[in-house]
């Protein structure tokens, strides 16, 4: 069986590399961590995940995404992952 999968999508380096490190330590035993820079980016890596069968239990996005507003990036994945958390810091919004 495929592990669950935990993205965290954050367009700053330092914050990515930190929040990727620190679910990496604490859940990577349990959860595929797949860490992206782009909410384009992202999105196609949910498209190839779900088109793999792969389970997403958790996706979470910086609300400071330079590209596209965080939280329109996880609605858009909203449609493909019905299970998924979906996760967006400082908005109040899932």
């Amino acid at each position: 069986m495929t592990d669950p999968v935990l993205m965290a999508v954050d367009g700053n380096p330092d914050s990515r590399t930190t929040l990727d490190g620190t679910l990496r330590r604490r859940y990577e035993h349990d959860y595929l961590v797949i860490s992206e820079a782009s909410s384009g980016t992202a999105l196609g890596r949910l498209r190839e995940l779900r088109a793999a069968d792969c389970p997403v239990a958790v996706v979470m996005a910086a609300a400071e995404m330079t590209e596209a507003p965080a939280g329109c990036a996880v609605r858009r994945g909203r449609a493909g992952l019905p299970g998924a958390v979906r996760l967006v810091p400082g908005t109040g919004q899932p």
